[in-house]
């Protein structure tokens, strides 16, 4: 259990510091009507990862027999680097800014972009 705990601590510390530098490449203007491409990237991409990690990690996958790595990397790299947090706020700011059209944009951009993301990656994993 403590094992586990300290796997998923690690993880999340080296997606956190993902997440920063990709803000940092990619940084977000929240006075202007732009959307927030850092967080869009990082949970799609995320999101991509997820579902290929899940794929190989069924039965008969090269992650099935290692349960710690996936875990390491699900919930702590992972859950570390992607944001819906981040996203929430930026689409609420972007709403409080008049925005609509930007808000509708980027929520669907990403959450059926994820969604696409994940799925691609769970076919993929599944065929490795």
């Amino acid at each position: 259990m403590l094992g586990n705990l300290l796997l998923v601590a690690i993880g999340s510390a080296v997606g956190g510091v993902g997440r920063y530098a990709v803000g940092l490449l990619l940084p977000y203007d929240p006075t202007g009507p732009s959307l927030p491409i850092a967080t869009l990237l990082v949970n799609l991409s995320g999101s991509l990862a997820i579902g290929l990690i899940s794929g190989l990690a069924m039965p008969g996958g090269i992650l099935a027999s290692v349960p710690s790595l996936n875990l390491f990397m699900t919930a702590g790299i992972l859950g570390g680097f992607t944001t819906f947090s981040a996203f929430s706020e930026q689409t609420a700011q972007m709403l409080a800014e008049g925005e609509p059209f930007l808000v509708v944009t980027y929520a669907t951009m990403l959450v059926w972009g994820c969604v696409a993301s994940a799925a691609i990656g769970l076919y993929l994993g599944t065929r490795i």
